[in-house]
């Protein structure tokens, strides 16, 4: 007999587990680990099959949170999937707790590692929880009649990651395409031709059934030219990223968060690091490129 060591089984789960706790830091949450399913959700022994009723008497969620002010009700759920998840026994069990949770209306969340790994210090499931939040925010409004009802939740921002490292290329002289405008517009053509500048664009974007699931794979691509000025005929410098995500929202309920936006906004991020990561190598050459426009 001996004492285990760690409340947390894996890499995944640990990373899970600080990012959910510095998001909810200092807000009116409770973040528990391992927290039963029965005492979230609420079964009749005979609503299951045997087996149903077997796993759902011994299941736990990853983590959940409960709002602190509000009788510790149940806001949403998080289910960290490594790679047993892929097992088609997993598989089964994972569909259940999905049902369970849609039918009644728990949002719930399956993290991947890409979600969890830190970027520029942030995670991407820190900036899924900040776009759920406002999206729930903008359905209260509408529900106080403080907001049209057709109104749209915006996003409004893409991954802050993307931005810091935009900043430090603007350090480095490399500059998104509406400085290069406005240095035209402010100063005319010759001072616009010596600038270093870029432009993204999404080149793909598509969906396929995950075989054996419920689920589907997003894919988007996000693509970054860097141009000398005013020549357009070949770019100095292009950088592709392309990245699949698996649905994250099996729970239709869950606002805001869609894994074909995450996929975007993760592959315009690795381009953008990419390109800073060239730009450190090959500044001077791109410099010198646009002195000479």
């Amino acid at each position: 007999m001996k004492l285990r060591t760690g409340a947390l089984f894996s890499t995944g789960e640990a990373l899970t587990d600080r990012a959910l706790r510095r998001f909810f830091a200092k807000k009116p949450y409770l973040v528990y680990k391992e927290f039963p399913l029965r005492r979230v959700i609420d079964v009749a022994e005979n609503e299951l099959s045997r087996g149903e009723w077997d796993y759902y008497t011994k299941a736990t969620f990853d983590f959940i949170v409960c709002n602190r002010k509000d009788e510790q009700t149940f806001e949403i759920a998080f289910e960290f999937d490594g790679k047993q998840h892929r097992l088609a026994k997993q598989a089964r069990k994972d569909a259940l707790k999905d049902r369970l949770c849609l039918q009644v209306r728990l949002p719930l969340l399956r993290v991947q590692s890409a979600y969890v790994e830190p970027l520029e210090d942030l995670t991407l499931l820190e900036y899924m929880l900040d776009l759920f939040f406002g999206e729930r925010e903008m359905e209260e409004l509408k529900r106080r009649g403080e907001v049209a009802e057709e109104e749209e939740y915006f996003i409004g921002t893409g991954f802050p990651a993307t931005d810091r490292v935009i900043k430090r290329l603007l350090q480095k002289g490399i500059c998104p395409a509406g400085f290069m405008a406005f240095v035209e517009n402010r100063y005319g053509p010759n001072d616009a031709h010596k600038i270093i500048w870029f432009r993204t664009s999404d080149k793909t974007l598509s969906k396929a059934p995950q075989k054996g699931s419920g689920y589907h794979i997003y894919s988007a691509s996000s693509e970054v030219e860097v141009f000398g000025g005013h020549d357009l005929d070949e770019p100095l410098l292009k950088i592709e990223k392309e990245v699949s995500l698996k649905e994250c929202s099996p729970n239709q309920n869950v606002l805001g968060i869609h894994a074909w936006h995450l996929a975007l906004e993760l592959a315009t991020y690795l381009a953008m690091a990419e390109l800073e990561k060239l730009a450190d190598r090959l500044g001077r050459r791109l410099r010198t490129h646009g002195r000479a426009q």
